[in-house]
């Protein structure tokens, strides 16, 4: 039975078929080089640097001497920050899909865990306890400005419109008033 082998002379390496009773000493056989190359790549592979997170200190406002009664505990800029730990490892796997970012952000308020930021787009919604992003008043609302939210209700003025429109906290339009159309 023949085999591929490499033999290591002086002159250099030569690739040749060899009978079984190769000279292990001289030869590596193909089932060798195989192991060799996955054993290298495993090595390389488990050299890797880790993921390096930078620890953002923390920042209170406002600063000493006076007492602190404002602290900065997270950074939001679209749809990707609500989602939980689990949706962002399938992210990094499969990439974001239908990612939503602000555009210009003109109100924020909170009910809750939940955060409401009025938007050019509408009105956005976090809910930082179950991982969910929303968008609502697309169609309803032209330029979003002022929000107020209680944990029933979500109150939101449209400047353009002259009117403020009332949703419940998810989402779904209640009432609106004012002195526009």
């Amino acid at each position: 039975m023949l085999h591929d082998c490499i033999s290591f002379r002086r002159s250099g390496i030569i690739v040749h078929e060899t009978p079984d009773n190769c000279f292990p000493a001289q030869m590596i056989c193909t089932r060798s080089r195989l192991f060799l190359l996955l054993l290298t790549f495993l090595s390389v592979l488990s050299c890797a640097p880790k993921e390096y997170v930078e620890k953002v200190p923390e920042m209170y406002w406002p600063l000493p001497p006076e007492k602190p009664r404002i602290k900065f505990v997270n950074l939001v800029l679209g749809s990707a920050d609500a989602k939980m730990e689990s949706g962002r490892i399938k992210s990094l796997l499969f990439g974001v899909q239908g990612d939503v970012r602000f555009v210009k952000p003109f109100g924020v308020a909170f009910a809750g865990q939940k955060l409401f930021v009025t938007d050019i787009g509408g009105v956005y919604s976090f809910d930082f306890a179950k991982g969910e992003f929303k968008i609502f008043g697309r169609d309803e609302l032209r330029v979003p400005a002022g929000i107020a939210a209680t944990d029933e209700r979500v109150y939101v003025g449209d400047v353009a419109r002259k009117r403020i429109y009332v949703y419940d906290t998810s989402g779904r339009a209640v009432m609106n008033f004012g002195a526009g159309k």
